[in-house]
């Protein structure tokens, strides 16, 4: 009996199995004029309600069903021969026939309770009725799954003759489903006896099933590649979520993906929880007025807000702002400079955020400290501020002054009134301002810090699994790889990812890298042949230090001839400045190695070659008094200095002389693998203070220099014959000197009245700014405006107390760069100024300026001998480059033309008539 209550395979008879369209019609029978597999409950179906179950007889049996007010039963009833499926709210089985909707395949139901064990037919039963062993209930339930439970075995005693055949079809069938699925499935309704027969697969519905059926719907998680992009949507509640956990600056690029994130990242709470998961909640909150996006840039931010500069990351926090050297120097005017502003309101500088300034004008720290240990301690400290705040601040001081009942001046006791709150108030956001930059400083010597704890972790870890290796590899051939050099110098830190990225690299220069350890330690072991060398190379020196050599001698002639000829030589031709040492190097080479072989000898009747020696001695001797005789330290500084061909990083931007460079590259690059392995000179070999062996290399065809408009890729080829890449050729071009202010007279219409000197320089200054011109042409004209209008009344300059009201008009204005950084002319006119005259050595503030003529040169003309301005000609330059028109027409309506027949031939039809007929006065270079 035990064996016949199981399955084929093994399960018990309580596993379900799906019933689909395929399915036996005789595991439920029906009546013969029925189309439906379920029929209404047999007469004899005697049930009676109790608290939560229905009692239901079937003969003999008697079983309890749940209460379907509890259970929610489904009962099923026929109505035009259709299934019925409708909730049991009431009794089960009601004595009316039930009616609901038709019948829907996306019911969901299962059978259950098929256990008929001794189950008799009733006495009023017909043997011909077919019957169902057990109760049909539907339950309705939260799963999908359709089950039937197959019922116990039971005896062939226990059945009468008329429903035997149909209890057997029965078993069988479930005994069928069971070895064919599992029990678990997706929910089915039986198909028609017609349809099975037939083989015709069909859906829910009873139509037949697609041909192509409809892609498996994924519902795991979704699936992650990088060559793949997730297509399924996350909604913006689950980024909110997510972004608090992204890097900072992520947060400006989020920004920019579409509407709903710009709609999310205007909440400042998401951008606080942001930089505090960043950078901690020990980082102070945004300074006031200052909101976190605002907060966020100034942290993460990269490039100057003044300008262009794309690689500024220096914070100005005194001032709330990241600037460039330039603009920083623009943008701020020092404590010594506002001598004019302070006269008219002492108090003003009071009210605003201050920085601490040396005497080189460089940026210290925000207000004044008790120092901590970051800060510094320059000479000469001084106070700077930012003009658009001076701006401000004096807007609203001339503002409140001007505001006294019946125009009446403002009481001492109301101003003092009117700026202590203001006082107060920039007091206290000092001392916020040095509370976040302390933060700042701190945060970024951690980092610097760790960077370099990580940088010596790569370190040991890329060794300890170097010697770990088969055969090991020495941290002495470690070092002269270059691939290790770079991996130690990322600041992150070491995983195995890494190394197994390191380790092909070192693998395939393992061989060279050992045998450079191996022949170094040979020859350190040959202590005679040291020795040895280091007199040979003494002696070459000693005896080439006199530069009287035949073979010196003839390499300073053939420089000599090519300086000579540098203008007329095709060859050589026009030069800019940062090729003039490079060009001419190569052409001395070039024609050292044109001369017949016997006259390149040296004093022994040897075969010479030219030696890195040689190069050097041209360039002191020869070169270096040419490039110093021109008197210009900006072409000097272009033409001395060189770049080096194997550094490749482009944010640090070192120069080197020509002896500065060679022992740069034998110190850093040429001992490790590569390139400039060839100039390595051993410092045992070498006498004592000497750095590059330059008597012991010839001279290469190509020397490891280059230029400031060279691109440095890391990599030097000795051989290299290719053309020398010139950098692009300003030629000169053909002009007649004549001053801008020829023929044409100052406008006796435009402008205020003559006598309002400084509206005048406002009024042309305000015309003049939105044009391309630069500022201190923009000064001389208008400056010049003025003059000219003044003259008109009188022949007395202007006062010098006008420096005052125009030190104070230019800042109410917020023409900050107008008469701003010019160097005292009087001071350069001076037969022999000091040399350490910072008004003639480098260009001043105009109040610094202002009140250094007031206190030096008191009884000289300050119009035409404070500012040191452009020559005329200079301005005639400036407005005749392209894209000046605008300039062209204010400097026409300042200064008309005078009457047609007065003019010139050549400046007939306009001042820049004359430019379009410019013709360059040298060939451009080939």
């Amino acid at each position: 009996m035990a064996a016949e209550q199981q399955t084929s395979k093994g399960r018990p008879p309580s596993v379900a199995a799906k019933l689909d369209d395929n399915s036996d019609p005789s595991l439920v029978s029906k009546p013969a004029n029925q189309t439906s597999p379920f029929h209404h409950p047999p007469a004899h179906y005697n049930h009676f309600a109790t608290n939560n179950t229905y009692q239901t007889t079937f003969g003999a049996q008697q079983q309890s069903i749940p209460n379907p007010k509890i259970s929610n039963t489904l009962n099923v009833f026929h109505r035009n021969s259709r299934p019925i499926v409708s909730p049991s709210f009431g009794s089960p089985y009601d004595s009316k026939m039930t009616t609901g909707p038709p019948y829907s395949p996306f019911n969901t139901f299962s059978l259950t309770d098929m256990s008929t064990a001794n189950n008799t037919l009733g006495p009023t039963d017909s043997p011909s009725k077919s019957h169902t062993p057990n109760l049909l209930k539907l339950k309705v339930g939260p799963s999908p799954e359709f089950q039937v439970v197959q019922p116990p075995k039971q005896t062939k005693a226990a059945y009468s003759n008329s429903g035997t055949d149909q209890i057997q079809a029965t078993h069988r069938h479930l005994q069928v489903a069971q070895a064919a699925k599992p029990t678990v499935a997706e929910p089915s309704i039986p198909g028609s006896p017609q349809n099975i027969a037939a083989g015709v697969k069909r859906n829910l519905g009873g139509r037949p099933k697609s041909a192509h059926p409809k892609p498996k719907r994924m519902t795991g998680p979704t699936r992650l590649r990088k060559n793949k992009p997730v297509e399924a949507a996350v909604h913006m509640d689950i980024w909110e979520l997510i972004l608090p956990y992204c890097p900072l600056g992520f947060l400006f690029t989020a920004i920019k993906i579409d509407t709903r994130f710009r709609e999310r990242l205007t909440y400042e709470s998401l951008w606080k929880k942001c930089r505090v998961g960043n950078y901690g909640a020990d980082m102070p909150d945004p300074l006031p007025g200052m909101k976190e996006w605002d907060y966020a840039k100034l942290i993460e931010g990269l490039g100057c807000m003044g300008c262009t500069n794309k690689k500024t990351r220096k914070t100005y926090w005194a001032f709330q702002k990241r600037w460039c050297a330039k603009c920083l120097e623009k943008n701020t005017i020092l404590e010594s400079a506002s001598s004019n502003i302070l006269t008219r309101h002492p108090k003003i500088l009071q009210c605003i955020p201050h920085g601490l300034f040396d005497s080189w004008g460089h940026y210290e720290s925000a207000g004044n400290y008790d120092h901590t240990g970051w800060q510094r301690s320059g000479h000469g400290q001084q106070r700077g501020y930012e003009l658009a705040a001076i701006t401000k601040q004096l807007h609203e001081v001339e503002e409140f002054l001007d505001s006294g009942e019946n125009g009446e001046e403002r009481t001492d006791e109301e101003v003092e009134a009117w700026y202590a709150p203001r006082i107060a108030a920039n007091e206290l956001l000092v001392d916020q301002i040095q509370t976040l930059e302390d933060w700042v400083e701190k945060n970024n010597r951690d980092k610097i810090r760790d960077a370099a704890h990580q940088k010596s972790e790569r370190e040991n870890f890329y060794k300890t699994h170097a010697l770990s290796l088969d055969p090991p590899l020495e941290a002495a051939a470690l070092e002269r790889i270059p691939a290790y050099k770079r991996a130690i110098n990322i600041p992150k830190a070491p995983s195995e990812r890494s190394w197994q990225l390191l380790l092909p690299k070192l693998l395939e220069e393992r061989v060279v890298a050992e045998k450079l350890i191996r022949d170094e330690q040979e020859r350190l072991d040959k202590v005679e042949l040291n020795l040895k060398l280091t007199n040979e190379y003494a002696t070459v020196m000693i005896h080439r230090s006199t530069e009287d050599t035949p073979e010196q001698k003839l390499v300073l002639k053939l420089a000599d001839e090519v300086l000579k000829n540098l203008n007329t030589e095709v060859p050589i031709g026009p030069i800019d400045d940062a090729d003039f040492v490079l060009l001419l190097l190569r052409a001395v080479r070039e024609k050292y190695y044109r001369l017949d072989p016997a006259v390149r000898v040296n004093g022994k009747g040897a075969q010479y070659h030219l030696l890195l020696d040689d190069a050097k001695m041209v360039y002191e001797m020869k070169l270096s008094p040419k490039i110093e005789s021109w008197k210009d330290p900006a072409r000097s500084k272009v033409a001395r200095l060189f770049k080096c061909p194997g550094c490749t990083r482009t944010d640090i931007n070192l120069r080197y002389t020509f002896s500065q460079l060679f022992c740069h590259l034998n110190e850093k690059h040429a001992w490790q693998i590569g390139d400039f392995s060839i100039l390595r000179g051993e410092p045992l070999q070498l006498p004592v203070g000497v750095r590059f062996p330059w008597c012991r290399l010839e001279w290469p065809l190509k020397l490891p220099i280059l230029a400031e408009h060279h691109t440095s890729t890391g990599r030097w080829d000795p051989n290299d014959n290719s053309d020398y890449v010139l950098a692009p050729l300003k030629a000169p071009v053909l002009f007649i000197p004549r001053s801008p202010f020829e023929q044409r007279s100052v406008s006796t219409t435009d402008g205020p009245a003559p006598q309002k000197f400084v509206d005048n320089i406002i009024y042309a200054a305000a015309l003049l700014r939105h044009t391309p011109l630069a500022a201190k042409y923009q000064t001389q004209i208008a400056l010049k405006f003025a003059v000219d209008k003044y003259a008109r009344i009188t022949d007395e300059a202007p006062s010098i107390e006008e420096l005052t009201a125009l030190d104070l008009a230019r800042i109410r204005t917020g023409n900050y760069p107008l008469f701003d950084y010019f160097r005292c002319k009087a001071c350069c006119e001076t037969p022999e100024p000091a040399r350490n005259n910072k008004y003639v050595n480098k260009c001043q503030p105009f109040g610094e300026l202002a009140f250094h003529f007031k206190h030096s040169h008191l009884y000289l003309p300050w119009t035409s001998d404070m500012l040191a301005l452009p020559s005329e000609t200079e301005l005639w330059f400036a407005l005749a480059e392209p894209g000046m028109d605008s300039a062209m027409d204010v400097f026409t309506k300042l200064f008309p033309l005078m009457d047609e027949h007065m003019l010139d031939p050549m400046l007939r039809g306009g001042f820049a008539a004359p430019v379009a007929n410019m013709v360059s006065a040298v060939p451009e270079y080939q």
